[in-house]
């Protein structure tokens, strides 16, 4: 299930705390989130921090890239446990389109279309960050990384109702023809 805004809207909201460090992150600094919830309230948490470094790829090399970019970082092998982050490491998001590189028998002749002009991968290096759990906050990492608190509090959010951005036949074709396409 894909999460919402209403969903994150209650992520941010079920955690008063959570949401007086998101209001007071700096408006000049980028903010990288890093949830992790195991299904245990004492080990759930979630880092804040700024990227140090970012990395936009795009095509067939992607998967090289990202290879190189993690093994040209320097240091001790990273905690491999996220419910206790050490404030340090990489955030890395895979697009849906990358499956262009992956499966190209499931592109069609003419082509994927790539109509937002979106990388198929980021990479965020995060050295330093606040580390959220319950009304805890404590920075971890690098602490020359992590911007000053502000004070700031977030407005209740009010979310209207979703909309497509598609008419619902156009939709229904387009899912018809990639059930077809399976099928072949």
């Amino acid at each position: 299930m894909r999460p919402s805004e209403r969903q994150i809207a209650l992520e941010i909201d079920s955690s008063p705390r959570l949401a007086d460090e998101v209001a007071a992150w700096p408006d000049d600094r980028p903010l990288a989130m890093f949830a992790s919830h195991a299904g245990d309230s004492s080990t759930d948490c979630i880092l804040l921090g700024a990227p140090t470094r970012r990395h936009r790829l795009r095509g067939p090399g992607t998967f090289d890239d990202l290879r190189s970019i993690l093994d040209a970082t320097p240091g001790p092998s990273p905690r491999r446990n996220p419910a206790h982050p050490s404030g340090r490491g990489f955030l890395v998001m895979l697009s849906y389109d990358l499956f262009r590189h992956l499966e190209t028998t499931a592109v069609a002749s003419d082509g994927a279309a790539d109509d937002r002009d979106w990388p198929d991968a980021v990479v965020l290096r995060i050295d330093g960050g606040r580390l959220v759990r319950g009304d805890e906050v404590v920075d971890v990492g690098d602490a020359t990384t992590i911007p000053p608190r502000r004070t700031a509090r977030l407005d209740p959010v009010e979310l209207g109702p979703l909309e497509s951005d598609l008419p619902g036949a156009t939709y229904e074709s387009m899912v018809a023809d990639v059930i077809e396409r399976i099928h072949r």
